[in-house]
Formats: C-alpha cells, structure tokens, sequence
C-alpha cells in the first residue's frame, strides 16, 4: 500500500529537444492497482486504482520549457472526464492542439502499461511555490555556498571538524 506507481499510459509525446535523442513521454496515466485473487498469489487482478491525469512531468517540462500553462489542461481532463478508450484518445487530440508551441511534438496513440514514478514533483511544485521564500532564507543561501544571503554576509566558519578522540 501507499504510493501508485503502476499506470496504464495513453499516448506517447516525443518531441524536438535539446538532447541525443528524442525524448518520449507518456500523456495521459491512469493510475492502476494489482491484486492477488488468491491465498497463493498465483493469480492476481488488475484494477483502476485513481482518475485519469496528465503526465504531471510532463506538464512541468511544457510549461518551464516552453511556457504553456497545464492549468487549463488539467482542468479540462477532469471536466470532461474520459471513461473510455475513445474519450482518451479524444483527450489526446485536444492536448495536441493545446501544446502546438513545442517543437516537433507528435503524440502517437499507443498503450503503454509501466512503473512511473515521480516522488519528486511534490518537491518541485513547493520548490516552484514558495520561490521567494527560499530565495529570502539566510540558510538556504548558506547551504547553496552563496557568500552574502538575503541579510549580509553568511557566517563561513572555516574552523575543521574535530577529530573524534582514539582510545
């Protein structure tokens, strides 16, 4: 139990990008649960574990990367809410359109069932959030190895460790 890292993807996004090789995302993940039907765990169930939603990496990636704003796409998945293959694909098509200002984007209709897992998009988000914050703390200068935080010089005491004493 806890975290679902099991999804069924629907669509795969690749696009024009600064790297080796193109990158290839999934669009849409539908979080999915398995279970075992019996004592022996010989047999087990696959069951929808969550609602449809986008790639939350991939939504970060589009609107750092290129500025478009997933809010609306979010709200737009849940609004009209596919329950089927169709509407998912449907989705898929309108996402296309949202996202017309990447680069080379094509999204091929495929299903894809995989681990994804992104622990980290939390930590993004606050990180994203709370921006000023961060960027106002003394500590989190001093941590970053900047000279002079936000309220003058951070303390750098240069003094070593002390050694643990030997018996």
């Amino acid at each position: 139990k806890g975290l679902i890292t099991l999804f069924v993807a629907v669509g795969l996004a690749t696009w024009t990008a600064p790297a080796d090789s193109p990158p290839n995302a999934p669009v849409i993940l539908v979080p999915l649960a398995i279970n075992p039907d019996d004592a022996g765990r010989l047999d087990f169930s696959i069951e929808l574990a969550g609602e449809p939603h986008v790639n939350p990496m991939l939504a970060h990636i589009f609107r750092t990367e290129y500025g478009i704003d997933q809010s609306d796409a979010a709200d737009d998945l849940a609004e009209d809410l596919p329950t089927s293959l169709p509407g998912l694909q449907g989705a898929l098509e309108r996402l296309g359109r949202r996202w017309d200002k990447v680069p080379g984007l094509a999204i091929t209709n495929r299903i894809v069932m995989g681990n994804f897992s992104y622990t980290n998009m939390p930590m993004v988000a606050d990180l994203e959030n709370n921006l000023e914050a961060f960027a106002a703390n003394d500590f989190v200068a001093a941590v970053a190895g900047v000279a002079e935080g936000p309220r003058g010089p951070c303390r750098q005491d240069q003094r070593p460790f002390p050694q643990p004493a030997r018996h």
